[in-house]
């Protein structure tokens, strides 16, 4: 018998690091290219949207200066959660007798 020890973990372990930076690496090269298509899918949402009349916008709770607004906002924004606010903002405004119920739950 020898005093040998068996190591089994380290090379997989080693493996696991080689392929977590691999993967790291990957994201790095990825994400501006993500960043880039996200940009060019908000500027085609807004693109749909300036292409509706106003009577269509109207009835989704939004104005035309609105999307004026969201195009203006910095790419990390979030466009739909922007218009989202606000036509309930509008909504609100226009009825505020069925909104001053409502308690919010955190």
């Amino acid at each position: 018998m020898t005093n040998a020890v068996c190591d089994f973990d380290a090379p997989v372990s080693s493996a696991r690091g080689r392929a977590s930076a691999l993967y790291d690496l990957a994201g790095l090269a990825v994400r501006p290219f993500a960043t880039i298509a996200g940009f060019y899918r908000r500027r085609a949402v807004l693109a749909k949207l300036a292409s509706l009349d106003d009577h269509m916008l109207c009835d989704i709770g939004l104005q035309r200066f609105d999307i004026a607004d969201a195009a203006t906002l910095s790419s990390g924004e979030d466009v739909t959660r922007f218009l989202r606010g606000r036509a309930n903002e509008r909504r609100r405004a226009e009825n505020p007798i069925s909104y001053s119920g409502l308690r919010l739950r955190g």
